[in-house]
């Protein structure tokens, strides 16, 4: 009776080492019951889940489990992980079986902002980036690779006033802002994509033909659609840097106007009159050694919609 143990016994006795004596008539009557036996399943040092059942039970497949970063392969019957566990072979005693992982992969791709192409990465979960070599865009500085952070407004003065010591390291184009990654100590956990940052960038001027409205934008992306619905692309309308005064860009639901100003104090007013705040749209220079030009906004009194 392989599945049973005897455990005790309905007469008295006298025990002495492993015999037992009796000091009259007896009668002994043996009860068993069945032997139980576990299946632990573990992740590392992690007790993850156990199964008890009788002796010689069929195991059945573990609940799903995951990691971050980390593909499941199966379930192996040796903590070296090299002898895939049988889950039809029965269970006959106390047993483990151990998981194993993959890390997943990762693409990295580098957007050079009008640059030179940079080849994008495949880069194991928990692992660095290799920093590419610089690409180059005409006669512009590269600042460095950047990622992007936020699109909320709120968010973007909250981190920027938080990290006034780290200023240098953001940088905010159109609604978003990038933070500079660190190729030193960051390690991937998802896809990414790093986005060229240059000294100056390029204010693209675009007209819709059907309310007469120009539009200024760095965003390529708003170039390329704005396009695709009917707007003509007018080209670069001039350069301007990657710091200093924020020029604020403010959309009019109700007329389809937009609106620039470096007032912020103007921008918050506007907005609690019904106007969308979209964001920094680029930088003005104020430095008297700064080589730039001024870019004049005009009203014009004639007209109700589209005045400036």
């Amino acid at each position: 009776m392989e599945e049973y143990t005897w455990i005790d016994n309905e007469t008295p006795y006298i025990l002495s080492e492993n015999n037992y004596y009796v000091d009259g008539d007896a009668h002994f009557k043996a009860r068993f019951e069945k032997q139980l036996v576990t299946l632990s399943f573990y992740d590392g040092e992690d007790l993850v889940e156990t199964q008890t059942a009788t002796k010689n039970f069929i195991p059945l497949y573990p609940e799903e489990i995951s990691k971050a970063g980390y593909s499941f392969v199966d379930w192996y019957s040796d903590p070296d992980l090299v002898y895939l566990f049988d889950f039809d072979a029965p269970i006959d005693e106390n047993t483990n079986a151990y998981a194993k992982w993959e890390k997943e992969e990762y693409t990295i791709t580098f957007n050079s902002n009008g640059g030179t192409p940079v080849e994008s990465q495949d880069v194991q979960s928990d692992e660095k980036v290799k920093e590419p070599a610089k690409p180059t865009r005409d006669d512009d500085e590269f600042l460095g690779w950047y990622t992007p952070v936020t699109d909320d407004p709120k968010g973007i003065d909250y981190i920027l006033e938080e990290c006034a010591d780290e200023e240098d390291q953001f940088i905010v184009q159109g609604r978003t802002l990038y933070r500079k990654y660190d190729f030193d100590n960051e390690v991937v956990d998802e896809d990414i994509e790093l986005v060229a940052m240059w000294d100056d960038q390029e204010i693209y001027r675009l007209f819709n033909p059907y309310t007469s409205e120009h539009l200024y934008t760095t965003n390529q992306g708003e170039l390329f659609y704005l396009t695709s619905i009917g707007w003509n692309s007018e080209g670069v309308a001039w350069v301007s840097p990657t710091q200093g005064d924020p020029v604020y860009r403010l959309f009019n639901p109700y007329t389809y106007e937009h609106f620039y100003t470096l007032n912020k104090g103007e921008m918050d007013y506007l907005v609690t009159l019904g106007w969308s705040y979209e964001g920094i749209v680029w930088y003005s220079n104020n430095d008297k050694e700064y080589e730039g030009q001024w870019v004049y906004r005009l009203f014009n009194p004639y007209v109700l919609t589209f005045t400036h």
